[in-house]
């Protein structure tokens, strides 16, 4: 069997939507894990301290609230940065 699977670089949910795919084929067909993007991150203590810190200032600021919400918006804002940063440590 051969498949073909477009990945649009210019739509994130296509992207991921395409990974799953080639996650389950590659599972099914080879009975092994598909390496690579995980969404688990390990951030390490200190970065965690200092993430924190700033959103704790950005509330006093008044940039962001002090809910789920908030908390969401401000982590992604601050995620890409991280990753291509490797300050981050992918779960395997």
């Amino acid at each position: 069997m051969k498949t073909v699977v477009c990945f649009d670089t210019e739509d994130d949910q296509g992207m991921e939507a395409t990974y799953a795919i080639m996650s389950h084929l590659f599972e099914q067909y080879l009975g092994k894990k598909l390496k690579g993007y995980h969404s688990h991150a390990f951030v390490g203590k200190i970065k965690l301290i200092k993430l924190l810190r700033e959103y704790a200032t950005e509330i006093e600021n008044g940039a962001y609230d002090n809910g789920l919400k908030s908390a969401e918006k401000f982590v992604d804002a601050r995620f890409d940065d991280l990753r291509h940063a490797k300050a981050l440590k992918w779960q395997r």
